[in-house]
């Protein structure tokens, strides 16, 4: 009788758990403030997941490129100038974000990139390239790349505009802690000077399904009536 309640009590816990219902979730990244400075060796995917979750942080290389980043109103400003190094360094935003509770199946990573002004006599000669990585922490921090989308500019791109979008499927099997993202700007030609470019990035949106466990009614009274056949069974073998 031992191994029948047992293996029925089983069966109603796996009944209710194993069902999942999926679901569609929206999060707003776009920044309202953040901190920013100077730092020579950018922002490292290790100092992201010691942020707080949804606060923005931005650096530039050098005194040189002094706030090419900012947030202001729901707005990422990213510049990059010649000052910077060639193929190197660059400025880079970044932020640390969570997706809620359940298991996250898809999600991408979408926002609008709009050219806003260049400037500089040697522009014609001045090339950049700006990109994005997403990441998914472990409860430990280790990360792991769940997508990346990158543009390259070459001389005067004054006011064009475009959209960037990451998609990344994760599964079930994959659940992450927290997730992070890395914009970064930099300079692909060699001037030293006299030439730049300044994009905004609005519109930061993840979105996408997860699932959630959700316990059936059914089941929950499968388990009440195997607790109390149970019960019965005991005290029967204490008589």
């Amino acid at each position: 009788m031992k191994k029948y309640i047992t293996l029925a009590a089983l069966l109603a816990a796996g009944t209710a758990f194993a069902n999942a219902e999926e679901e569609s979730f929206s999060v707003n990244l776009s920044p309202s403030n953040g901190k920013t400075g100077m730092s020579g060796s950018g922002i490292t995917i290790a100092e992201v997941w010691g942020y707080e979750s949804s606060a923005w942080h931005g650096t530039w290389e050098n005194s040189s490129l002094s706030n090419q980043v900012s947030f202001t109103d729901s707005t990422l400003n990213l510049q990059i100038g010649a000052a910077a190094s060639n193929n190197s360094g660059g400025n880079y935003a970044a932020v640390k974000f969570e997706l809620g509770e359940g298991n996250v199946l898809s999600a991408s990573l979408n926002f609008d990139f709009t050219v806003n002004s260049t400037w500089g006599s040697n522009l014609a000669s001045f090339s950049c390239k700006y990109n994005c990585v997403v990441y998914g922490f472990t409860s430990e921090g280790t990360a792991t790349v769940l997508g990346s989308w990158e543009k390259e500019f070459n001389g005067n791109k004054n006011g064009s505009p475009g959209e960037g979008t990451i998609t990344f499927a994760i599964g079930e099997e994959s659940a992450y802690a927290a997730y992070g993202l890395i914009f970064r700007s930099m300079e692909t030609s060699s001037l030293g000077g006299a030439a730049g470019m300044s994009a905004n990035i609005t519109n930061i949106v993840v979105s996408g399904t997860k699932t959630s466990p959700i316990p059936e009614p059914s089941a929950f009274g499968l388990l009440a009536g195997v607790g109390a056949l149970a019960l019965v069974a005991s005290r029967r073998r204490r008589k």
